[in-house]
Parts: structure tokens; C-alpha cells; sequence
């Protein structure tokens, strides 16, 4: 059953849907089998596995519309291995090399330690395998041989990776043997629920692998911190991390009695981050060992106790910052090179005035810190900023209460919104108002339809009926013009989208956006152009919807590490 946990995974990363199903089926089989022979002690943590991943893909079905036949519409979800070269102008060049993903959230949707939202931003992360095209039979042996190599490597990136552990040896498999091809995916870091001491070891080392003209990426999907009567720059406020400062379940007794069985797992972990970037991920899995979080846990012990005196003899209006929250001013020593984060958080306009003191290229992309309460929740979708993020057709059909729409429409709509992204690039690109550090990390694939796809968020959001507080638009460090969320051009595609899916009721659009709609959709109907910037899978795995809360650590029969996808452990 373990094995089927951690094949489920896989299978995730990889997009293979339909194995999915059908492993889902099996390990609900097995898990029935199991418990009815056996009657084991551990039956409920394995029924609780069954309704993560149960919740997992209900969560991502729910977002995708049904089409006629009653079958979901496939979903792009990868960046497309062909994106034409934008012309930034003079600026220096970016490419994003280093790739932190960060689950923090107390209440979210997960399978073992793999959350939806990190699931999605790791998604859009990945391109998809290049396939070359050969111009003579004679080559045909050759270049699919070159296909097969790269279909398993996932267009791996040949630098060296490291990681905290160990050298990541897996990196260079297979690796693309495409000469003309120079883009890669960046690598990347899991951190499933880290500690502030934690998430600090491994932003110091993405930072300290990150090449001289490229990019470090953060991505913080955590509950907010604030302190209303904070006086200290930088210190306002920020996003939590996890809290291990006690040893609170029977397993985490056994685990620190037992030390030896920490090594165990940090030995598995290590070899497992070989076998990921051969499945098409490069994926580098960040695991601690619970002895070390214990020993982080003490040293938390003692900062609390140092902090709360502090506390006793300050000034009564100033509140001492927390020691497990992660502030603007921590981030500040890593700004020394390109650093370009994504705060997805109800505190996360709390980065809004980060520093840049090493005049090095530094942008913050904020979700929206309240949405409307016909908003659904993300314990039922996943956060709206992220899905935008990801897919912005989906967020569109979110807001847009789009539950069934035909293939044609949807073709139509995937269409609209490619030409919405073209233009909203080009705009951004050629006004001469827009910081030249955003220009400069527009030059990266990934980072461009981060921020395109930032700025297409804003717009809907706009113009949404629902969404009328300023709190509930989504905003950046450095600003954006105001002129790109009002341009006339793609307001008059939003009205041609809302018309095309027929959801004109949801949005408050000028009248010149709303005269254009009906010529449109047959032009845009038969159209067949796929977004180069949309990412590819289809999702369609039904299961029952259950809610739950995120599995205590150490409780989950697939994983011992607080922050491990795939390690092995043996059931106590």
C-alpha cells in the first residue's frame, strides 16, 4: 500500500491521469482488504491516506468544466516546449534557475506532503519535453531515440544541482541532447509545512546555487502574522512558519527516543531525489529528519523564552515580532541576487515596501489579503491566486460559477485567453513606464507568464462584480501602471470572453467591451490555437469529496519527514 501512496504521486507529477484512477481504485481495494483481514491499529491513518487523495483530485475535477458528453475538458497545464524569443530591448537577461515552493498553510488540501497549491505552482514550473521534428528518414532512429531520453528526463537542466544532503546525481540523466534547445526547467524545493530555521537553510542554499544572470524564486503559501502596534521596519508582520517547539503524538515520542530510525529516512530521502527528475520533474524533495526539528524545536523553546522577556521589559507599544513568522526583513540579505517572490497569503501585502538595498532586480507578486464571501474557499479549490497563477481559464470559470461549457466554447476561450496573455506582454514590455527589473525578469519564460498571468488576474478581478474592496485585488512590488489593467484593447477581450462562455452577468463591463462579443465568438469558436503559456494534463479523476485537515506529523503511513513526498517508513 505504500508503494501504491508513493507511485500516486508519481503518477501526479507526471500527469498520468488515468493511472491515477485506476491506482486510486486499487489502493481503495487493498486498504478494504487490509482492514477487514487483519483489523490493524492503523486502519484509520489508512483511510485517511484514501480521503487525501480522494479530496486531492476532487479538488482539481471540480474546476474543470464538463463537456456535453459529460466527460471533462482537458486541461493544458505546461508551458509548451516552443515559446517564440521576446524582444525585452537593452536590459539584461534573467533566467530562473532556483525554485522554492512553500506549503505553510494550517488547514489545506494534500496528499502525504505534497499540497494543491504547491501541486499547481510545481506544474507551472515544468515545460513540456522538446520534440524534435526530423527533416530526413534517415534521421528518424536517431531523433527517437533522442524523444524517448527526454520524455524521461522531462528537458532536465545539465548545470550541476545541489542539495542540501547530497549532490544531486540525477540531475544530468538523460538530460536533453538538443543543442538548439537551451531552455530548462529550474529546480526546485518541496517544503511541506517547514520551520523558520528550516526554510532558512534551504533559501541560503537555492541562493547560494543561483548563477551570476539568473534568478531565485520564492513561493510562500502560508497563513498571515501581523502586529498592529509594530514599530520596527521590516518586522510589521509577515507569513508563519511551522511551530515544532513540543513533542505532541505517541509516534513523535517513539522517533525521538529512537534517533536511528531518522537516519533511516534521511538515507531513503536522499536516494529518492535521483528517481524524481527522471520522472520529468527535477524536482529536488526537501525532507529534515524529526532529530533535527526537535533540536529546532528547543532552540524555539529558548527564543520564545528570550523573546517573551524582551517583551516584559520593552516599550508597551511595541510588539516583539514573532520568532516563527517569516518577515520582509529576513529576505533582505538574499536580495544580493535577482530574487522574485510570490506571497500567496492573507498577510502578504506586508512585503509590499521590501527593501532593495543591493540594487539587484527584486519583485513581489501578492495575493489578495480578503475575497468575497461568494468566493469559494480553498479548502475546497485551493487558493484562487495561485489557480490563477497556474491557469487562468480555470480561475476564470472559479469566479465565473462555469460548470458545464462545450468543447467548442472551451476551445474559443482557450484561444481568447492566449491573445489575452500575447497582449498584456506586449503592452507591458513596450511601456516605458515599467520598471526595468520587471522587464528584465520578463525575459524568462516562466517569470513572464507569472507576471502576464498576474496582471490578467488583476483584470478580472476588476471587473468582476464581486470583487469591489481593494483588499480583494491582487498587487506588486514594483507597481504595475494602472494603464495596463484599463486598457481598452483587453478589456474588449475580456467582453468577448464573457460572451463567449456566456457569464456576461458576472462582470461590470464598460459598453464598449460588451458590443464586439457576438462577432467574436464565431470568429473565435472555430479557432484551434492552443496557449503557449497554458501547462498540460487532463484532469479527470472523480472521487468523493471529503475535507480534512492536514495529517499530524509523523501520523501518515507513507512519511516520517515533516517535509518529504516519497520517503519510506515502517509502520509502528
Amino acid at each position: 500500500m505504500r508503494y501504491y501512496a508513493r507511485f500516486i504521486i508519481v503518477c501526479l507529477l507526471l500527469n498520468k491521469d488515468e493511472n491515477v484512477r485506476q491506482l486510486i481504485s486499487e489502493l481503495e481495494g487493498l486498504i478494504e482488504e487490509y482492514t477487514k483481514s487483519f483489523k490493524p491499529p492503523d486502519a484509520k491513518e489508512w483511510q485517511m491516506v484514501l480521503e487525501e487523495i480522494s479530496t486531492f483530485t476532487e479538488a482539481e475535477k471540480k474546476l474543470v468544466p464538463i463537456n456535453l458528453d459529460r466527460t471533462p475538458d482537458k486541461i493544458e497545464h505546461r508551458l509548451s516546449a516552443n515559446i517564440p524569443e521576446r524582444n525585452i530591448g537593452s536590459v539584461c537577461k534573467l533566467k530562473l534557475q532556483e525554485a522554492i515552493l512553500v506549503g505553510n498553510y494550517q488547514k489545506q488540501i494534500k496528499f502525504s506532503e505534497l499540497t494543491l497549491d504547491m501541486y499547481r505552482m510545481l506544474q507551472s514550473l515544468e515545460r513540456e519535453p522538446y520534440v524534435l521534428h526530423p527533416s530526413t528518414t534517415t534521421k528518424n532512429t536517431k531523433s527517437n531515440d533522442t524523444n524517448a531520453n527526454e520524455s524521461i528526463a522531462g528537458s532536465v537542466k545539465e548545470e550541476q544541482s545541489t542539495t542540501v544532503a547530497t549532490k544531486s546525481t540525477g540531475t544530468n540523466l538523460g538530460a536533453n541532447t538538443n543543442p538548439s534547445n537551451k531552455r530548462s526547467n529550474p529546480h526546485k524545493y518541496l517544503l511541506y509545512r517547514p520551520s523558520l530555521s528550516q526554510l532558512m537553510v534551504y533559501i541560503s542554499t537555492a541562493f547560494k546555487d543561483t548563477s551570476d544572470g539568473s534568478a531565485l524564486l520564492l513561493y510562500l503559501s502560508a497563513d498571515g502574522c501581523a502586529y498592529p502596534d509594530q514599530t520596527v521596519p521590516g518586522y510589521g508582520g509577515g507569513v508563519v512558519t511551522n511551530q515544532r517547539n513540543k513533542i505532541t503524538t505517541n509516534a513523535d515520542r517513539a522517533t525521538a527516543a529512537n534517533p536511528s530510525s531518522n537516519t533511516a529516512a534521511g538515507s531513503a530521502t536522499t536516494s529518492s531525489v535521483n528517481v524524481v527528475p527522471a520522472t520529468a520533474v527535477s524536482t529536488t524533495v526537501a525532507a529534515a529528519s524529526n532529530n533535527a526539528s526537535s533540536t529546532a524545536g528547543s532552540n524555539v523553546v529558548a527564543s520564545s523564552t528570550n523573546a517573551a522577556a524582551a517583551t516584559t521589559s520593552a516599550e508597551p507599544t511595541v510588539t516583539t515580532p514573532s520568532v516563527h513568522c517569516l518577515h520582509p526583513a529576513d529576505l533582505v540579505p538574499f536580495t544580493r541576487k535577482p530574487l522574485f517572490l510570490i506571497v500567496d497569503s492573507n498577510n502578504s501585502t506586508e512585503f509590499k515596501n521590501m527593501p532593495n538595498v543591493f540594487d539587484q532586480p527584486v519583485m513581489c507578486l501578492m495575493s489578495p489579503i480578503e475575497y468575497p464571501s461568494s468566493v469559494q474557499d480553498k479548502s475546497e479549490i485551493g487558493s484562487l491566486f495561485t489557480l490563477f497563477l497556474h491557469t487562468p481559464l480555470l480561475g476564470f470559470c472559479s469566479v465565473s460559477d462555469i460548470g458545464n461549457l462545450d468543447q467548442q466554447k472551451w476551445d474559443a476561450c482557450v484561444q481568447k485567453i492566449a491573445i489575452m496573455e500575447k497582449a498584456i506582454g506586449d503592452l507591458l514590455i513596450t511601456d516605458a513606464t515599467v520598471d526595468k527589473n520587471v522587464k528584465r525578469f520578463m525575459s524568462d519564460d516562466f517569470l513572464y507568464y507569472f507576471i502576464v498571468r498576474f496582471v490578467l488576474c488583476g483584470i478580472f478581478l476588476r471587473y468582476h462584480s464581486s470583487f469591489k474592496d481593494e483588499r480583494s485585488f491582487p498587487s506588486s512590488f514594483p507597481s504595475l501602471p494602472d494603464s495596463v489593467y484599463v486598457s481598452s484593447e483587453i478589456v474588449t477581450m475580456l467582453g468577448d470572453l464573457t460572451a463567449i462562455a456566456d457569464v456576461g452577468t458576472y462582470f461590470s463591463l464598460p459598453s464598449y467591451a460588451t458590443t464586439t462579443g457576438t462577432t467574436n465568438i464565431a470568429i473565435t469558436s472555430t479557432a484551434t490555437i492552443i496557449n503557449p503559456g497554458s501547462n498540460a494534463s487532463s484532469i479527470n479523476v472523480a472521487a468523493p469529496t471529503v475535507n480534512v485537515a492536514p495529517t499530524p506529523v509523523n501520523t501518515n503511513p507513507i512519511s516520517t519527514s515533516p517535509t518529504s513526498i516519497v520517503t519510506p517508513m515502517e509502520i509502528a
